[in-house]
């Protein structure tokens, strides 16, 4: 009998690989849709170590989305597995009769995921109401009760049994009606960003739900847009007391009046204590005001300009970026703040912003032009 050799080495395959490694193969397969089904329906380990890509970022839109979330739903061993690999979940829906099947297979589906940790709704206004009923039907829009309500049921054998929906849930983007907040009302969730313009009554009720809640103590990312009709100050202040965990904080306005904001920042006793990050019209490199353009720190030259920031680097321990549109002041090695000049909104903050929706495909990084912008009055 002839001994082995063993300087051969076994033929290289495909199943040879590591199960990480498939896993990365199939990553790199995820754009090539005719590809990535291939690659899942060759054998049971290719479809083990594929599930982790397909599975853990769901794209729910149109018909193909619907037939998703329907076999998520088929009740199969197999499906039961799948929904424990979701982590998050893109819902585009838009106006269109299938709508209302759409959204009730949608609260059908989070009710079962149950690590589910971002969720980024994008629909138009007339769309969000089927959604939010759907969820209220199954539970996921938390209520809060008095406790008087309950006590016939603690003297019952039973007791008091309210089961916990997407317990992990934290991160939550809206693109939609603000109707779609109640998803977020009475959980610890640590990010939102509302992409939708809140007016004054729409500000009223987000601060009114969120104060002494779960939301409003455990928030630390939040990102908004307020109309031009808000004053920024007041606006603020009412927002740090609604949120004081927040640890960063982007705000767009189009008539910002960012030297107000500046000072607030470098108060002795600052709005926004813990913050960490802060950016200011991310968007817009101008102040518009009764439909003319001005600089970002209208009314202050640069040498006044540079004494707001020293007082906000004195007062503010923890503030370490600021963005003044693409302006984009960090803490430097003397404790001061130094300058840098972004050539795309995401350069930076898309790095601090919105880091759980990057399995998706990312939102248009707006460029912005080499053309230098005024930030100051002229000295």
């Amino acid at each position: 009998m002839t001994a082995p050799n063993p300087t051969s080495i076994a033929d290289p395959s495909l199943l040879s690989l590591a199960n990480e490694t498939l896993s990365h193969v199939s990553f790199f397969l995820s754009d090539d849709t005719d590809g990535f089904i291939s690659f899942m329906l060759t054998c049971r380990r290719l479809d083990g170590a594929a599930a982790f890509v397909r599975y853990t970022s769901l794209l729910i839109e149109g018909a193909k989305g619907r037939r998703l979330m329907a076999a998520l739903l088929s009740g199969s061993e197999t499906s039961q597995r799948y929904r424990l690999l979701v982590k998050r979940i893109w819902f585009r829906g838009y106006h269109e009769k299938e709508m209302m099947v759409g959204a009730g297979l949608l609260a059908e589906v989070m009710q079962h995921t149950v690590n589910l940790v971002a969720l980024w709704i994008e629909t138009s206004m007339a769309d969000t109401g089927p959604i939010t009923e759907r969820m209220k039907r199954r539970g996921i829009v938390r209520v809060r009760k008095h406790p008087a309500y309950s006590i016939e049921a603690v003297n019952e054998e039973g007791g008091v049994a309210v089961p916990i929906i997407l317990p992990r849930f934290s991160h939550y983007r809206i693109s939609g009606d603000s109707s779609l907040l109640s998803l977020a009302h009475h959980r610890c969730l640590t990010e939102l960003e509302l992409c939708h313009m809140l007016d004054d009554d729409a500000f009223a009720k987000f601060l009114e739900e969120a104060e002494n809640t779960n939301l409003g103590n455990h928030l630390e990312m939040l990102t908004i847009k307020v109309a031009s009709s808000l004053d920024i100050k007041l606006s603020m202040y009412l927002l740090s007391d609604s949120f004081p965990s927040l640890r960063g904080l982007s705000v767009d306005q189009t008539s910002l009046d960012m030297t107000t904001m500046i000072k607030m920042l470098g108060e002795p006793i600052p709005a926004f204590p813990n913050l960490r990050h802060c950016t200011l019209n991310r968007l817009y490199n101008y102040r518009l005001t009764n439909g003319l353009k001005h600089p970002l720190l209208a009314g202050l030259n640069r040498s006044a300009a540079a004494k707001l920031l020293s007082a906000v680097a004195s007062n503010h321990k923890f503030l370490e970026m600021l963005g003044l549109g693409r302006n984009l002041f960090y803490v430097g090695r003397d404790g001061g703040y130094e300058h840098r000049l972004l050539m795309e909104s995401d350069e930076v903050w898309g790095k601090v912003f919105g880091k759980q929706f990057r399995s998706f495909s990312s939102p248009v990084a707006f460029a912005y032009s080499d053309t230098e912008t005024n930030l100051y009055d002229p000295e």
